[in-house]
């Protein structure tokens, strides 16, 4: 399937970067073991370090399901997985340089809105992320699904920690679900 963007301004990007919305989109739909509806992903590559991850709205069951409970949820194996789930990243790292290139500035962290119908929106974020890698997963989870999925104190303190700095009146858009289109 051929994914094409909502967002009017990508149609004046490069072919090397289109070629990566594609790649990565591809790797996402191949990752998921059943018919789906919708994909929210969020890459960020800053100072060498790389966080990928998505959820998937399952036509089956029409709940939000999250990639790393793939391999337990569907029985898929951990190595194919786990392959899967590198190319991913190298394709965000590969994304990354390919827009540098383009564009001679370079984005900290994306969201992707994937649709099955092939459609997708995508919103670059170009601000410090001040938050650690486990931190920004529960924000995003929390505002885009209003929940944390994971139990426990140590989970709810990281929540807490990031709505207190919301209440401060600090805002964090690439946290933020993207604006429909």
């Amino acid at each position: 399937m051929i994914y094409q963007t909502c967002k009017e301004d990508v149609s004046i990007l490069g072919t090397k970067v289109e070629s990566y919305y594609q790649q990565l989109a591809e790797l996402i739909v191949e990752t998921i073991p059943e018919e789906w509806i919708e994909v929210k992903f969020y890459g960020q590559e800053d100072e060498g370090h790389r966080k990928v991850f998505f959820y998937y709205l399952s036509k089956e069951t029409n709940e939000w399901v999250y990639n790393m409970t793939i391999p337990e949820k569907f029985q898929v194996s951990e190595e194919k997985f786990d392959a899967l789930k590198r190319e991913l990243s190298f394709c965000v790292g590969d994304l990354k340089i390919a827009y540098q290139e383009e564009f001679g500035e370079s984005w900290i962290s994306f969201q992707m809105v994937l649709q099955h119908t092939g459609k997708f929106n995508i919103a670059f974020y170009y601000e410090k992320n001040p938050f650690d890698p486990l931190l920004t997963q529960i924000a995003w989870q929390y505002e885009h699904f209003g929940s944390v999925s994971e139990e426990g104190s140590f989970y709810n303190d990281l929540l807490n920690e990031y709505l207190e700095e919301k209440e401060k009146g600090n805002r964090y858009p690439f946290l933020e679900p993207m604006k429909k289109e």
